[in-house]
């Protein structure tokens, strides 16, 4: 990776499994670690509960986002960037390093600049998790139909 000036780092879960984080939070949290352990001044990490589960106990999680804030809605990408905003502007950060599955990354960047941050994408190979609680996240024929129409939605309603 070439360097890139960032003030923090941000992950998305993509899929979870009911037993734990998942293969594809598995991997994701891994990327993540990587990274933040080259940074010679550690970043904030924000990260969604499911790739923060799946990181080693040793390592430093600044923000983690579990729940909607309006109790009994569906923890969407949405509302975990509309969270990780809040965090940034509590603590002065403005651009971050985005890692997020690569067929989700785009939604993702794309609302995290409708909210004013700089968001830097970090490309990189996440696998599709065949045994997914969510069934959108389980193949990639399964998810893009998904995905389609959401980012209809969130063109239509002014979210990106």
């Amino acid at each position: 990776m070439r360097k890139t000036k960032f003030d923090g780092i941000f992950c998305q879960s993509f899929g979870r499994r009911d037993d734990g984080p998942g293969l594809s939070n598995e991997v994701l949290a891994k990327l993540v670690c990587e990274i933040h352990e080259k940074c010679e001044n550690k970043k904030p990490l924000i990260i969604q509960k499911d790739c923060a589960d799946a990181f080693p106990a040793g390592i430093k999680i600044d923000k983690i986002i579990s729940e909607h804030q309006t109790p009994g809605k569906y923890l969407d990408s949405y509302e975990v960037s509309r969270q990780c905003l809040e965090y940034c502007l509590q603590n002065n950060i403005k651009t971050l390093l985005v890692f997020a599955h690569p067929d989700h990354i785009w939604r993702v960047r794309k609302t995290l600049e409708k909210f004013g941050l700089e968001a830097i994408s970090v490309n990189c190979t996440v696998p599709y998790d065949h045994k997914s609680a969510q069934i959108w996240t389980r193949s990639k024929w399964l998810f893009m139909p998904w995905e389609f129409f959401a980012r209809l939605a969130y063109i239509f309603s002014g979210k990106i």
